[in-house]
């Protein structure tokens, strides 16, 4: 009962665990959940904070660092038990680590390397797919940091699972990079394999299609041997299997691409491998919409994308979602096309992922997205191809003519707008808002809140509420005096619509 009453007050540590670890007796469970210290939440029992902290208190730091390092020991067998268990239960594992997430982040900060590198490799299949790149990156910034002094083959698994991240959002020269400075990892048999796998995908995403095939012949040949254990060797053959797929669909090869298909999926039944089933329809029906059968491509990526969801993948299943976008375009559904990609574009861009919002971008307009948005992602992107869309679309929109001039005279602080005109004299604030973002939609940009604020109010400090408050207020008054809809939203902040021209008197 007391080694209970010890573990961290915010755990949430399985009965299972616990009683095959012997740290508690079901009958020392019992009684604490009678009173009171104790709640259940299914197979999971999270002490009270107040119980926790009292016990805790009154406890020697001996004993209670003893009860932290056991605490964390069953936080991270069980969230490698899930984490190894979700090809074959991608849900079921991927609930399991979604329960103890916040544990296993808070043990990525562990002051003990080898603690922060292994709860952050639990959390791997969680984090990869997760739209919510700023807590994401920083798992693996500090996992590399702790994994600095381990051995080749931890260092190996720390660096591979930051790049499988950052291909999952498109970015593909960060992930090259790294993948490219990792020379002393190469006698690593695991970090042999997934960097040609890696590469490769990386390479037919470029066009480069003979340097593809030649990264995966290196891959096949480092999995040749039995370097790797098993599963880790079949998993790795699995994913150079889908980028084969991949790269026989970059080339054209239609019916190749469907005989690799069906090969994947009957090996990833068997192992089983899941997701890697649901992939393998991906391409699929990519094969169909080549073959000008958009309607039946577009039920399969809805399918896959909605299963890409449900396992947790929400950066996968949103590159999905733009496919079955260009499926039900050429569908002739064009409506429906444009209100999926509104939706898969705002999702994108709450996110931070830009490069999802250019993969939505042939069915939205100007009304959906601003010119100044997409000139701003599109020199941010890693991805050529998504560039080359991107300004595909800015050239079809270059030559026409903008519809609304805003004339802005700085001496006197008066603006004007179609046939409005207003005097900021007295509100010197509104009107260097305003001028910030002129300036602004000059460079594609749009100004956060915290960027007006600190414009606007230079000398001030607020509380972030206060500040949110403060700036909502003078855009408000600015579309009301005189920019109406023209002063647009954006998902990180404000920018005038691309229709507007400005012009400064001097």
């Amino acid at each position: 009962m007391r080694a209970l009453l010890l573990a961290r007050a915010t755990a949430g540590l399985s009965v299972t665990e616990l009683l095959a670890a012997r740290v508690a007796s079901q009958r020392a469970i019992a009684g604490l959940l009678d009173r009171g210290a104790l709640v259940r939440e299914g197979d999971v029992v999270r002490l009270r904070l107040p119980v926790g902290w009292f016990v805790r208190s009154k406890t020697p730091e001996p004993e209670r660092r003893r009860a932290d390092r056991r605490c964390a020991d069953l936080l991270l067998r069980e969230g490698e038990r899930a984490r190894d268990a979700i090809r074959g239960d991608p849900v079921g594992a991927g609930k399991a680590l979604d329960r103890i997430a916040k544990d296993l982040l808070l043990l990525v900060s562990d002051d003990a390397p080898e603690t922060a590198v292994r709860a952050a490799l639990a959390l791997e299949p969680i984090l990869t797919g997760r739209l919510d790149r700023e807590v994401v990156f920083g798992v693996w910034r500090r996992a590399t940091r702790a994994a600095a002094e381990a051995p080749r083959a931890t260092r190996a698994k720390v660096t591979l699972a930051w790049v499988r991240t950052m291909i999952a959002r498109g970015d593909h020269e960060a992930a090259e990079e790294l993948l490219r400075a990792g020379d002393d990892l190469g006698a690593d048999p695991l970090w042999a394999a997934y960097r040609a796998i890696f590469l490769a995908h990386i390479e037919a995403w470029r066009g480069g299609l003979g340097s593809a095939r030649a990264l995966l012949d290196e891959a096949d040949h480092a999995l040749a041997g039995e370097a790797l254990p098993e599963p880790t060797r079949t998993h790795a053959r699995e994913d150079a299997m889908l980028q084969r797929v991949f790269v026989a669909f970059q080339a054209g090869e239609l019916d190749e691409t469907e005989r690799l298909c069906r090969r994947l999926a009957a090996d990833a039944a068997r192992t089983p491998s899941l997701r890697m089933v649901s992939l393998a329809r991906r391409f699929s029906a990519e094969v169909l919409l080549r073959r000008d059968r958009p309607a039946e491509a577009a039920q399969l990526l809805e399918r896959t994308r909605d299963d890409l969801f449900a396992y947790g993948d929400a950066a996968g299943a949103l590159f999905l979602w733009s496919r079955r976008v260009e499926a039900l375009k050429a569908a002739g559904e064009a409506a429906r096309a444009k209100e999926e990609a509104r939706a898969a574009r705002t999702m994108a861009a709450r996110a931070g992922e830009g490069a999802f919002e250019l993969a939505v971008l042939r069915a939205l307009d100007e009304g959906d997205i601003p010119a100044a948005r997409v000139s701003e992602l599109s020199w941010q992107s890693q991805i050529r191809s998504l560039r080359q869309e991107a300004e595909a679309w800015l050239a079809g929109r270059a030559g026409r003519e903008p519809v609304t001039m805003l004339q802005l005279d700085p001496a006197t602080g008066v603006a004007s707008s179609g046939d409005r005109r207003v005097s900021f004299a007295r509100s010197r604030t509104l009107f260097v808002l305003l001028d910030a973002l002129a300036s602004a939609l000059a460079r594609g940009k749009a100004l956060s809140a915290d960027e007006l604020f600190a414009l606007g109010w230079p000398e001030e400090h607020a509380e972030k509420a206060s500040k949110k408050q403060r700036v909502q207020t003078a855009i408000w008054t600015l579309r009301k005096k005189l920019l109406g809809d023209a002063l647009v939203t954006e998902p990180h902040g404000y920018s005038l619509a691309p229709s507007i021209r400005v012009v400064r008197t001097e």
